[in-house]
């Protein structure tokens, strides 16, 4: 069975029977602007608008009508007339079920989101109380599908499976994507942590910080060509690899230079204490070491000593809850009475200032 929808307004329509059932079918008929005819032997409900003939159905004419509708309490009668109607190719209907009739009348809705209607093929007719509950759903819903509409006239491939998608979706990034529709822009930034993305804020507008598996997840709908990337890693390596594979670009990683490192330093350097910065990269690094006066950058895999007669500032770089993070955490953790301040910065909730300086490097 395929479901259709009908447009009645002025087309005739007959309905077989003189009761409270045929009384309710010929109101919802007349209500979409149906010419509606009655016939039955007996006429035992006021059915206005309708004209009545009383008459034996099974010798009346259906021939000028584009639906008929059997709506008496014998199921003979009913059977016979969707019989005589499938032999003249006419649609028809019956209130006893048929597994031969061509119309079912299914409970109806009208919504302000559309027309809802159910047939459950069954016996049992009244289907009207679980629409009212459908409808409650929608109600609950209709930010969201608000959102997913806006959406849906912007997509230039739009797919069942990429609102499937959309429908769980974060609020956040429905909004994004509907800005970056709308805007015809749209800035994403990719890191690969998906617990380091919290309060983070960028400079760019519209934007979102994804994670590498929340992209993945997302990915088909990115497919527009206004979509700029920036990649939220420190240096070359198999990180930044993995998102330029995703994403088909060549981005650049936010730390490129010595020149690049230089200003991230100055952004967090106190003149009463020492600053250890930990780097995730090894020897994929582009840059040496930068060494300057009250400042020590050290790779992850070193073993650094503590001078107890000094203050220090930690910072575990654009790293957070991973076990690079949690090895730096254990190595400093005994020394945190004597004047070691752990600025945890890996999870980015200030990182926004440090991209505002870097971020430009990946977008024209």
């Amino acid at each position: 069975m395929i479901g259709a929808g009908l447009q009645l307004k002025g087309q005739p329509v007959l309905i077989v029977g003189g009761g409270n059932v045929a009384k309710r079918k010929a109101s919802l008929f007349l209500n979409d602007g149906a010419i509606v005819d009655i016939v039955a032997l007996e006429i035992k409900e006021t059915f206005e608008g309708c004209h009545c003939i009383i008459q034996d159905a099974l010798s009346f004419d259906f021939s000028p009508y584009l639906l008929i509708y059997a709506a008496t309490n014998n199921v003979k009668v009913n059977d016979a007339v969707v019989e005589q109607c499938n032999t003249l190719h006419k649609l028809a209907g019956s209130a006893t079920y048929n597994e031969k009739a061509t119309y079912r009348s299914p409970s109806i809705i009208q919504h302000e989101t559309g027309l809802l209607s159910f047939n459950s093929s069954t016996p049992f007719p009244y289907m009207s109380p679980l629409l009212k509950q459908i409808t409650t759903l929608l109600d609950e819903h209709k930010e969201r599908i608000g959102y997913l509409q806006e959406i849906r006239q912007y997509m230039s491939k739009p797919s069942k499976e990429k609102f499937d998608l959309l429908w769980d979706a974060p609020e956040d990034l429905l909004l994004f994507i509907r800005d970056a529709y709308k805007q015809h822009n749209g800035y994403i930034y990719i890191h690969h942590n998906e617990s380091s993305l919290q309060n983070y804020a960028v400079n760019l507008s519209p934007a979102t910080v994804l994670s590498i598996e929340t992209y993945k997840q997302y990915q088909s709908c990115f497919e527009e060509p206004f979509y700029q990337y920036i990649p939220l890693v420190v240096s070359e390596g198999h990180i930044l690899d993995l998102i330029n594979t995703l994403t088909h670009a060549s981005l650049h990683p936010l730390i490129e230079t010595e020149e690049d490192l230089k200003k991230v330093i100055h952004f967090f350097k106190r003149e009463d204490a020492q600053l250890c910065i930990y780097l995730h990269p090894r020897k994929h690094a582009n840059f040496s070491r930068v060494q300057e006066e009250g400042v020590a950058c050290h790779f992850i895999t070193e073993h650094v000593t503590f001078n107890f007669n000094q203050s220090y500032d930690v910072i575990s770089f654009l790293m957070n809850k991973g076990n690079h993070y949690q090895n730096i955490q254990k190595h400093i953790i005994h020394y945190n009475e004597n004047g070691f301040r752990v600025l945890d910065h890996g999870v980015l909730s200030d990182y926004h200032e440090i991209i505002k300086i870097l971020e430009d490097k990946n977008v024209e």
